[in-house]
């Protein structure tokens, strides 16, 4: 990771460039509040898209969202059914809202959509 960094600043930055990297690999992980305990390998797959004055940085977000949908679409053993997407982006949501023209009590609407999944469905 720390050798990408370097080649990023190096050579990309001070370009109009944009890299697209993915990476699959093991990351060490404590889920253990005890510094002394031992991290665990875990596995982890990467996708990063980098550049200086990235035109639609919106576009970039959902490649990565269509990225990881072609990779599960392309393992054999799940189907879209199988997972769910869980994304948390502010900007992609104003779009969809916008798009949907759904224009009215929008503030409340966020307020909802954040809430899903952490209290019940009657709270909200």
């Amino acid at each position: 990771r720390k050798s990408f960094l370097r080649y990023i600043k190096k050579q990309c930055l001070h370009e109009d460039r944009i890299i697209r990297r993915y990476e699959i690999g093991s990351v060490f992980r404590s889920n253990c509040a005890i510094e002394t305990a031992r991290p665990r390998p875990l596995g982890q797959c990467d996708f990063d898209i980098i550049g200086i004055n990235v035109p639609l940085p919106l576009v970039n977000d959902a490649e990565i969202l269509k990225v990881t949908i072609d990779v599960f679409q392309s393992l054999n053993c799940v189907t879209l059914n199988d997972f769910k997407l869980k994304i948390g982006h502010a900007d992609l949501l104003n779009i969809v809202l916008d798009r949907c023209k759904i224009r009215k009590h929008v503030e409340k609407i966020k307020l909802c959509l954040s809430q899903f999944g952490q209290v019940p469905w009657q709270v909200i």
